[in-house]
């Protein structure tokens, strides 16, 4: 009986064990996961594996990548889900940006169509649309384009933010006020309607009001350190005078990311800035040699000419 006793003690005692490893165990996975929410790439990519149809996780992976301004991983991504059958319309956007940030408009132009077909009240599709009407100097058409979007939503913040830069060019003050005003009142804590007016009262030669613009948008960015928030400051950095700063931060975003047009194409203007017109030509160059469709780059040869 005494044996028959310690035998079930022994059982008890085992299970206790068998029960305690167990919830350790999934201790362990929770702090795991916990880690995982903190590094979002490697929870995708876990749940993507585990899933049995992730559809919404391809889509969130992909625009994962492309917020932090990876674009060929984002293309890659929805290109692949798209391929093995997970066709929405979220994967379709997210593709068209990654396409449209990859330089390759005629590709994005194609997909964002085939959206409207699905949904012709898309308005972010639509301010897209208008943009890459923008680029391709058809202002005309990019406005028809954002009227139809504000018509649909009236508070979407890109549609002014293309506004402005269209009025801009134009040298239109009164209209480009407008458009930033608007912008303002929907994102008051972000730096880019501080940076057009600070560039459209340099253009209008008040250089005080100028400084003063660049400067609050100086101030709102330059305690950030994801990607764009970088990225812009750079730029910024660049209007303020800072051209050695500007160059050295780009050239620090390019090893983070190499062969990325967009920060090539900052460095471009940072040496043409300089008055190396040569190093900006080898750059820009080189650009359009791998993406010869990369309108910047070719925008500003042109210029470079002058």
């Amino acid at each position: 009986y005494f044996v028959i006793g310690l035998e079930k003690i022994k059982k008890e005692k085992l299970k206790l064990i068998l029960i305690i490893l167990i919830f350790s165990l999934y201790g362990i996975r929770t702090v795991l996961r916990n880690y995982d929410w903190k590094y979002p790439e490697k929870f995708y990519l876990k749940s993507i594996e585990y899933s049995f149809y992730p559809s919404l996780l391809y889509g969130n992976l992909s625009y994962y990548y492309l917020k932090n301004g990876d674009y060929e991983k984002s293309y890659q991504f929805a290109k692949n889900a798209i391929y093995i059958g997970l066709k929405n319309e979220s994967i379709l956007y997210v593709y068209g940006l990654s396409l449209l940030n990859k330089g390759m408009y005629s590709e994005a132009e194609n997909v964002f169509n085939e959206i409207l077909k699905i949904n012709p009240q898309n308005y972010e599709v639509l301010t897209e649309l208008a943009w890459l009407c923008y680029l391709k100097k058809d202002e005309k058409k990019a406005i028809e384009l954002l009227n139809k979007s504000i018509e649909i939503n009236e508070n979407y913040p890109k549609i002014y933010y293309i506004l402005a830069e269209i009025y801009r060019y134009k040298m239109d003050f009164e209209k480009f006020t407008v458009a930033v005003e608007k912008l303002s009142k929907l994102i008051p804590d972000d730096f880019y309607p501080y940076y057009l007016k600070g560039l459209i009262f340099r253009a209008i030669g008040d250089l005080t009001k100028s400084k003063e613009n660049f400067q609050k948008a100086y101030k709102i960015l330059k305690n950030k350190d994801d990607f764009y928030s970088l990225f812009n400051l750079g730029i910024l950095l660049r209007e303020l005078g800072k051209v050695e700063e500007s160059l050295n931060l780009f050239k620090k975003l390019l090893n983070l990311k190499p062969d990325d047009f967009e920060i090539l194409n900052e460095i471009g203007i940072c040496y043409a800035v300089k008055g190396d017109n040569e190093k900006a030509k080898q750059i820009w160059t080189s650009i359009l040699i791998k993406n010869p469709n990369y309108l910047p780059a070719k925008e500003n040869l042109k210029k470079l000419s002058f």
